[in-house]
C-alpha cells in the first residue's frame, strides 16, 4: 500500500519547551520606533535610549557598554572608570603632549644602579604631574600612556625595589595583597636581577624615550634584536 503523501499528520515539529517567547515591545520613548531591549527605571527602552540614560548617571563611566564606577572626570560630561583612564588623557592631546614634555625634563638617571632607575631631578618623594586639572603620579601617568590602563584596583609594583623610581618599565600591575606579600620579603627579592635581564618595553615607550634622550635600560638589547617589544594592554 503506497503511503498517502497528502497525509501530513505527525510531521509537525515538537512543541517548544519552556516559557513561550514574549512579543518584542516597542521603545517607550515617544516617537521612537525601535524595539526595546532593557528595562530602565521601570520603562522598556531601546539600546540607544538606554545608553543616553546611562551617560546621565554621574556614578557610571560614559564609555558605551561600560558600567564601571567613575574615577576620572567626576564633574565632567565625559566621565571614565580606571579601565578607560586613557580616554581621559587622549581627550585633550595638546595637554597630554605638554605633560609628557614636562615629565621628560624632570627625569634624571640614577647612576648608582645598573638597571636605569629614573628619579625626579632635585626632588624627594612621590613625583606628580598635572594633566587637564587632574594630578597623576608620574609612574602611573607614564604607564597609562605607554602601556595601557591600570585596570580595577591594581597597584604598580616596583620590580626594581625602588619605590621612588619613575621608570614605568620597572613596574608591573599587581593586586594590593600581592604587592604587600612581596614587600614583606624584600630581603630575598630578585627584582633587580630580573630587570637586568629583561624589562618590558612597548614600542610607544621606546620611541618616547629615544625622542627625549632617556635610557630605559633596554635600548641596546632592542637595537641588537635580543629583545622585542611587548603589546600594549
Amino acid at each position: 500500500m503506497n503511503p498517502d503523501h497528502n497525509d501530513l499528520s505527525g510531521t509537525s515539529p515538537a512543541p517548544r519547551r519552556g516559557r513561550p517567547r514574549k512579543d518584542k515591545s516597542p521603545c517607550s520613548i515617544e516617537d521612537c520606533e525601535k524595539t526595546s531591549t532593557r528595562n530602565v527605571d521601570g520603562a522598556r527602552v531601546c539600546e540607544t535610549h538606554r545608553m543616553q540614560s546611562h551617560r546621565k548617571r554621574p556614578g557610571l563611566c560614559t564609555v558605551r557598554g561600560c558600567d564601571g564606577p567613575v574615577s576620572l572626570g567626576k564633574k565632567r560630561t565625559r566621565r571614565y572608570c580606571s579601565t578607560h583612564s586613557i580616554r581621559y588623557l587622549t581627550d585633550k592631546p595638546r595637554k597630554l603632549d605638554a605633560a609628557l614634555a614636562e615629565v621628560a625634563d624632570r627625569i634624571g638617571i640614577d647612576n648608582a644602579t645598573s638597571i636605569n632607575c629614573w628619579m625626579e631631578i632635585g626632588e624627594v618623594g612621590r613625583a606628580n604631574v598635572e594633566v587637564d586639572n587632574l594630578r597623576w603620579l608620574i609612574t602611573r601617568f607614564l604607564w597609562t600612556v605607554h602601556y595601557g590602563p591600570i585596570r580595577g584596583k591594581l597597584e604598580l609594583h616596583h620590580v626594581c625595589g625602588n619605590s621612588w623610581c619613575l621608570n614605568p618599565s620597572h613596574c608591573w600591575p599587581l593586586t594590593g595583597p600581592q604587592n604587600k606579600r612581596i614587600e614583606k620579603r624584600l630581603g630575598d627579592y630578585k627584582g633587580q636581577l630580573l630587570l637586568s635581564r629583561f624589562a618590558p618595553i612597548t614600542e610607544s615607550f621606546d620611541q618616547w624615550c629615544r625622542a627625549n634622550r632617556l635610557d630605559h635600560g633596554m635600548i641596546e638589547a632592542i637595537d641588537s634584536g635580543a629583545r622585542h617589544y611587548i603589546e600594549v594592554q
